[in-house]
């Protein structure tokens, strides 16, 4: 499949139809999963990150949070990680991440495809493999609104990403 060119915002259009590129699980590397994978249902939120990264690692406990709150339910969230196996490891032991994550690296197949320019850049992936949106950096509207839909896709309850004693910006850019 012919990759697409990102909008001037750095995002492949809604509708594109992702490839099904099968990259090595942290856990199991042995054993490769599509991202997105076909046949789950309700919606993937796949985000894309680098350990360096500090936007990345302040946006991936919110993404835990989500996690923890859809997966019982089915929601599909999963990290793909632009790192090697080591590296993302070790960022995954110090967030305390469950969230699956599967490795990028070092071919970035998947992060080329989708021509990023940043990181996290994150997409929310319909059951059919087109993408339904997207998001550059730390967009808190944009996190919460692909949160609702995520959510209501494997009809959990509306997911609570943020802590009232928390101060969250709006954007962060990646």
């Amino acid at each position: 499949m012919t990759p697409p060119i990102a909008g001037n915002d750095g995002l492949v259009p809604a509708g594109t139809k992702v490839p099904e590129i099968a990259l090595p699980l942290l856990d199991a590397p042995g054993r490769r999963t599509p991202v997105p994978r076909p046949g789950v249902e309700g919606l993937t939120l796949a985000a894309f990150v680098k350990e360096s990264c500090p936007t990345c690692r302040f946006t991936l406990p919110f993404l835990e949070r989500l996690h923890t709150q859809v997966a019982a339910h089915g929601g599909n969230i999963v990290v793909v990680s632009q790192n090697d196996p080591q590296e993302t490891a070790g960022l995954r032991n110090e967030l305390d991440l469950t969230i699956p994550i599967v490795i990028d690296a070092p071919n970035l197949e998947l992060s080329r495809w989708f021509d990023l320019v940043a990181v996290p850049t994150m997409y929310l992936i319909d059951e059919s493999g087109a993408v339904r949106r997207g998001s550059v950096g730390f967009n808190r509207k944009d996190l919460t609104v692909m949160a609702d839909e995520l959510a209501a896709s494997v009809s959990a309850a509306k997911p609570s990403l943020w802590k009232p004693e928390e101060k969250i910006p709006d954007l962060r850019p990646g």
